[in-house]
């Protein structure tokens, strides 16, 4: 990511948060980058890093098989890791619904040069809400970046979420009804 951030049009003032640790969960989102949209607004965006060299398709929907621990297993498609970590960031920060944040998900495999199995048909959707960047992105990961983030914020956005109380969103609690009239609305993190 030094590569990407110092390649880029991002602002020397933007936000940079490494490894941030979701309140009360075991999840981290890796890289973290805050300032201001064109548009002047509060913006996120979060990459999601894998270094996998290789990626597998795999049986089950959005997921993928790679080598960890010494064997070939089937993960989480980062995509949809990336974006539901957005999702847990819109659903339950309420600095986030309230100012508001934007968030934009993404991903970076930055030692994979093959991406085949995960951009799939059947990955279309997670895809574009989440896009995914391999080692020769780099150029696009930086275009993505720079197209979220025209002003730095000095860390502030980020500072705000921090301190954020941590409460169900009003959409949240509409998706929470939904599902409990018989509609499947609910999404998971990873596991």
């Amino acid at each position: 990511m030094y590569h990407v951030i110092n390649a880029s049009g991002i602002p020397s003032d933007s936000g940079i948060a490494i490894e941030y640790r979701l309140h009360g969960r075991q999840q981290r989102i890796d890289f973290i980058v805050s300032g201001r949209n064109a548009n002047g607004l509060s913006q996120l965006v979060l990459v999601e890093l894998k270094q996998w060299s290789s990626v597998l398709p795999s049986p089950l929907e959005d997921h993928v098989r790679t080598f960890l621990g010494g064997a070939i297993h089937d993960v989480t498609h980062p995509s949809y890791q990336s974006w539901s970590y957005a999702r847990l960031l819109k659903d339950f920060y309420e600095v986030v619904e309230s100012e508001p944040i934007e968030v934009a998900p993404c991903v970076f495999l930055h030692n994979c040069v093959d991406g085949t199995a995960m951009t799939t048909p059947s990955s279309a959707e997670i895809l574009e809400r989440a896009p995914l960047f391999l080692h020769s992105n780099r150029r696009d990961l930086s275009q993505y970046l720079e197209s979220y983030i025209a002003s730095g914020d000095k860390g502030a956005i980020m500072r705000r979420v921090e301190a954020s109380p941590i409460r169900p969103s009003k959409p949240f609690v509409d998706v929470l009804e939904s599902m409990l009239l018989g509609n499947e609305e609910f999404v998971l993190i990873d596991e």
